[in-house]
């Protein structure tokens, strides 16, 4: 990204973490897609508020059920991870792996 005569900084919100009861619930996948995207609309209001320019998530955790319902592009690259000493069956990231749904798996911090 080039600084542009009128905007030379890009403030950023990153959505890294979140909680709801309502995956507990029921095997059904509706509440909790509607929940999360009550929460995530939320987060949005408050990151405009607080005058962020951009809101960030990545396709992990339950992310996927929400992300293009509430309008997130795809970035422009992918992520790597790198897990030491970690022995796991086939992970699923943008898109599913051995029968794991994209975002499913595993969350990983970012540090």
């Amino acid at each position: 990204m080039h600084p542009t005569p009128k905007y030379d900084v890009l403030d950023a919100a990153y959505l890294f973490y979140y909680a709801t009861d309502v995956a507990f619930k029921t095997e059904n996948e509706l509440p909790l897609k509607k929940r999360l995207e009550e929460l995530v609309t939320d987060a949005m209001v408050i990151a405009a508020q607080a005058k962020f320019d951009v809101f960030n998530a990545l396709t992990l955790m339950d992310n996927p059920l929400f992300l293009a319902d509430l309008k997130f592009g795809s970035g422009d690259g992918l992520l790597n991870y790198y897990l030491y000493n970690w022995r796991t069956a086939p992970l699923a990231g943008i898109e599913s792996v051995d029968g794991v749904p994209a975002g499913r798996g595993i969350g990983v911090v970012m540090l």
